[in-house]
């Protein structure tokens, strides 16, 4: 004799139980008509012949594919620097796809394909292909979409994800030290002073915003304040590729390209200002241009205003 299961109307249902079904989303809970007589006996018998089915397609599918994109480039940036590098014009970028678990990916010979500003790079998408370059070519308001999707043996996506990367433009910022007059013998030698000694052992400060006060020395001896002109941002290897301008207001004081590089001032990125005793407030605009001696377009400007307070 058939068994038969009367299911009642939700109405009649425990609120509990509607309630616990209800919290799995993947079971959506459905309601049946009152009076209908429902058959369970084939159901169990259908799943068990489902089961196995379901644990294949579970071991064909990699286990915790999950990915993070990554980038890099190579523009210069100073030593002590924690931030990032950032890409400008004609920089080269570095794209790669980390994953989570590198046992799993590894073993899953997946496919990855990039997509740059929506065009499928073909020629460097493909299985294992986990990383990329390319070059920027971009003005800075128009940020590069970057987009990666993964798929496996089956050729099913199993990742995507899309990020998108700005260009900048190169900067330059203002950094002191102040130095007593005695203390200036230390880093002379042959009427030279030692600037890499200065700024490895004395602690520079960063100027923001652009306005410095310098106040009178009072009778007491000269000193001398050493600004330190910081490039970020340019396509270069070695900051010696750099050329420095300096003028005090608009007047020219200092130019490395007049300089064969030969006898070029070791540290064309410092400024030393010597002050001495005055009795009233006057005020000077100190100004720095970098450009980049292999690519003039590269270049970048900054202006700091003194003040000298008696």
């Amino acid at each position: 004799m058939k068994k038969i299961i009367f299911i009642p109307h939700p109405s009649k249902t425990p609120r509990d139980s509607r309630d616990s079904i209800a919290q799995d989303k993947k079971t959506p809970y459905k309601s049946f008509p009152r009076g209908v007589n429902v058959s369970l006996k084939g159901v169990g018998f259908i799943l068990l012949l489902l089961t196995p089915f379901f644990i294949v397609l579970a071991q064909n599918q990699p286990n915790n594919i999950d990915f993070s994109l990554s980038w890099s480039t190579n523009t210069y940036i100073p030593p002590e620097y924690q931030g990032k590098s950032l890409p400008i014009k004609n920089s080269l970028v570095q794209i790669i796809a980390i994953p989570t678990n590198r046992a799993n990916a590894a073993n899953a010979n997946l496919k990855y394909n990039w997509y740059l500003d929506d065009i499928y790079l073909k020629d460097i998408s493909g299985i294992n292909k986990s990383f990329f370059y390319f070059r920027a070519d971009k003005k800075t308001d128009f940020p590069y979409k970057i987009e990666l999707r993964i798929f496996d043996k089956s050729n099913q996506e199993v990742f995507r994800k899309t990020i998108s990367i700005k260009t900048v433009k190169p900067e330059v910022y203002f950094s002191y030290t102040e130095v007593a007059d005695k203390q200036i013998e230390k880093y002379s030698k042959d009427n030279t002073i030692d600037f890499n000694q200065i700024e490895s052992e004395l602690n520079f400060s960063r100027i923001n915003p652009n306005d410095f006060v310098i106040n009178n020395t009072a009778g007491k001896p000269q000193k001398f304040v050493y600004f330190l002109a910081q490039p970020y941002f340019f396509n270069i290897s070695n900051p010696q590729n750099l050329e420095f301008i300096w003028e005090l207001d608009d007047n020219l004081i200092y130019n490395s390209k007049y300089f064969i590089k030969e006898f070029k001032a070791r540290n064309p990125n410092f400024m030393k200002i010597t002050v001495q005793e005055f009795n009233k407030f006057f005020n000077q605009k100190l100004s720095v241009a970098v450009e980049n001696a292999d690519n003039e377009s590269e270049k970048a400007e900054n202006d700091l205003n003194i003040q000298f307070f008696p």
